[in-house]
């Protein structure tokens, strides 16, 4: 059993007013949001990696609120959907979160070297545009589902500066698996292979 320990950004000490203990059948493995082993590391992903939205399942379906962006909206011909970022978003070093990450994040997902969990989701995706800083326009090969292309457009964004020099082929094993950037309520402390991570 592995001992998972959420703290605000914080802190980091299991006496922390804002902790949470949780044993965890085994170690996440990773936590590069496109190349995930199991649902266990995603769940961590979402406390550290935010979306541009998040996705909750409810009695009325699927629906979305604010992640990294504020607003979102649709083109006539449901072939584009336009985020605005949150311009207070933040990554842990301070640096701001930019449409560059979130377009690099893509490129990444749809590089079959990288056998992202979501290779799929862009393929429905024929470009992402970043007009500025703040601004993500995602245009689809062809209007379907608003669900499905808002799920394609809805992973957690890593940080691009991190990852732009890094072999896809084997990312899986790059250190940012174990030391991510976060952009979420909680960052990663330590991690202990199969003993904690904080």
């Amino acid at each position: 059993t592995l001992l998972f320990l959420l703290t605000g950004c914080g802190g980091d000490a299991p006496s922390a007013p804002d902790a949470l203990v949780m044993g965890l059948p085994f170690d996440p493995g990773s936590l590069n949001p496109v190349a995930l082993p199991y649902a266990l590391s995603q769940q961590l992903v979402d406390q550290t990696q935010l979306p541009l939205a998040r996705r909750h399942a409810g009695p009325d379906g699927l629906t979305f609120t604010p992640g990294l962006a504020t607003a979102w909206t649709w083109s006539e011909d449901r072939l584009q959907l336009t985020f605005t970022l949150n311009p207070a978003a933040r990554w842990d070093d301070g640096s701001p979160v930019t449409s560059a990450d979130v377009a690099f994040t893509y490129t990444l997902i749809d590089d079959p070297a990288v056998a992202s969990n979501w290779l799929a989701d862009g393929k429905l995706i024929r470009e992402v545009l970043t007009p500025d800083a703040t601004t993500v326009t995602f245009v689809f090969e062809e209007a379907a589902s608003e669900l499905l292309l808002m799920s394609a457009a809805c992973h957690n964004i890593l940080q691009a500066s991190r990852l732009q020099d890094a072999d896809r082929a084997s990312l899986r094993g790059h250190a940012y698996s174990r030391a991510p950037s976060s952009s979420g309520p909680y960052r990663v402390a330590t991690w202990a292979p199969d003993d904690h991570l904080v």
